[in-house]
């Protein structure tokens, strides 16, 4: 599959997709991600600009169905325990799929949700105290704490997520959704918790979307590497988000940070969809030499 590149340009500003596709050329990329946490709709334009330009879409990603409280205000999320909340997220998701439909691309890619979705700016503390590779005793307490509070409130969220996640099936039954980790301490997104959703919805259409960053602060948490998750969910992989974990962020260029990128692509089979993540405003310079660096591993 030709590597694609993960933006949210032409959800924020589809008015400008001519030139924005055009300033694409230059980096000889034809496939795209969209990240469409604002984008509820798929206007008949961007269709034809991407039909002018020779591109094309392979996915839409639906973030808002993940946003924890101390963003979002309401904490809203597949998984939420407040049944307002759990229908606006699906309802935002019914919306990314009609839009992924309308683009030709039945294909949504949601992270699930907070398990814990209190204090964010502790968690974002841990987050970046392991980043740095801090292993203070305080450091350890705090990621504890939150692995107590998830282990005691998970089988509830699995629950809703898992009865959230059929009704979408029921409803879009044609979209393929595929589930792709978080990174955050209380966020879900450990190997029992994804492995637990696939056993339960077994005959669903549900596919997995790997991200190398989400899954390289996880492993700095103390859980599987790369080489695991991989392993354990090849067999419904669908495709992976390509990008490092620096400076307590994700969406870093590939070659940024310390991410055995030679490993990952071992794993990937002819249909994966591979897609070059840059989170933020996209610098082109961040794209070609993102770009640069996986084509040596033949991506």
């Amino acid at each position: 599959m030709p590597l694609a590149l993960s933006t949210a340009w032409f959800a924020r500003r589809f008015e400008l997709a001519d030139e924005l596709l055009t300033a694409t050329d230059a980096t000889g990329f034809s496939a795209f991600e969209i990240a469409a946490g604002t984008l509820g709709f798929w206007p008949s334009g961007l269709t034809q600009s991407f039909q002018r330009h020779g591109k094309h879409l392979i996915a839409i990603e639906d973030p808002t169905a993940g946003v924890p409280a101390g963003e979002s205000g309401d904490g809203r999320h597949l998984g939420s325990p407040h049944d307002t909340a759990r229908e606006r997220s699906l309802e935002r998701a019914h919306k990314s799929a009609l839009a992924a439909k309308a683009a030709g691309c039945p294909r949504v890619i949601l992270r699930p949700g907070w398990i814990i979705s209190d204090e964010p700016d502790a968690q974002a503390r841990v987050a970046r105290a392991v980043d740095v590779g801090a292993s203070s005793e305080e450091c350890q307490v705090e990621v504890e704490r939150f692995r107590r509070w998830v282990r005691d409130r998970e089988m509830a969220f699995l629950d809703r997520l898992c009865r959230a996640l059929f009704e979408l099936c029921r409803r879009e039954p044609e979209v393929e959704w595929c589930l792709c980790p978080g990174a955050w301490p209380g966020e879900f997104g450990t190997l029992s918790q994804l492995e637990n959703v696939f056993e339960t919805l077994g005959r669903q259409k549900l596919g997995y979307w790997h991200d190398t960053a989400a899954i390289e602060m996880r492993h700095r948490l103390g859980e599987g590497s790369s080489e695991s998750w991989l392993d354990l969910f090849g067999r419904r992989l669908v495709g992976v988000y390509l990008n490092e974990w620096r400076g307590a962020r994700p969406g870093q260029p590939p070659g940024s940070g310390t991410i055995d990128f030679q490993i990952v692509r071992s794993f990937l089979g002819e249909s994966t969809e591979r897609v070059l993540r840059l989170d933020g405003d996209v610098a082109p310079e961040s794209v070609r030499l993102g770009r640069m660096f996986l084509d040596k591993y033949r991506y």
